[in-house]
């Protein structure tokens, strides 16, 4: 949905850290210190379409779940109530998670033992605060707990809970 503004957020980063490598380079040069020869620069054409690509990929490979209109009417149901994450009466979370959540209960009853993990970047409908990626807001644990799903509020956090990049995660909720 936001290709276009993903990659300008990440050429950004990407010029800002090149900016301050360059800084630090300057500094130790400043205090005598030669430290590199040269600053590396990250901000590369390739660097950028390969992280493009493998997000497209990712997108590419993913499974559409066919509209429910049970799940959709439970969203509805969110929206009418204000319960997260339609507590702004916005709908188009609420029918993600409740679709989501559909999906969990038939992996859990057909005796699927693997993790089901939601992630989500909204901090505003989904998290506990917007400090606080690794855990979903109070409103919405016992809906998640109740079909067995484990939240994250980022890729990164679910990927290393799933062992398939290095480095720890939050521990689950009690």
């Amino acid at each position: 949905q936001n290709k276009d503004q993903v990659r300008q957020e990440m050429t950004t980063w990407l010029a800002e850290t090149d900016k301050r490598i360059i800084d630090i380079h300057k500094t130790w040069d400043r205090v005598g210190i030669p430290k590199l020869t040269q600053a590396p620069t990250y901000l590369e054409p390739p660097l950028v379409e390969a992280l493009t690509s493998l997000g497209e990929s990712l997108i590419q490979s993913a499974i559409v779940l066919d509209e429910d209109n049970d799940c959709v009417m439970r969203a509805l149901d969110r929206v009418k109530q204000k319960r997260r994450p339609s507590h702004k009466k916005e709908i188009k979370d609420s029918i993600h998670l409740e679709h989501y959540q559909e999906l969990a209960r038939q992996l859990n009853a057909a005796g699927f033992a693997q993790p089901v993990i939601f992630v989500s970047t909204n901090g505003a409908d989904f998290w506990t605060d917007t400090n606080t990626p690794q855990y979903p807001h109070v409103d919405l644990r016992a809906d998640m707990k109740a079909v067995n799903l484990l939240f994250y509020g980022s890729l990164e956090y679910a990927l290393r809970h799933l062992q398939i990049i290095p480095g720890n995660h939050p521990p689950p909720l009690p």
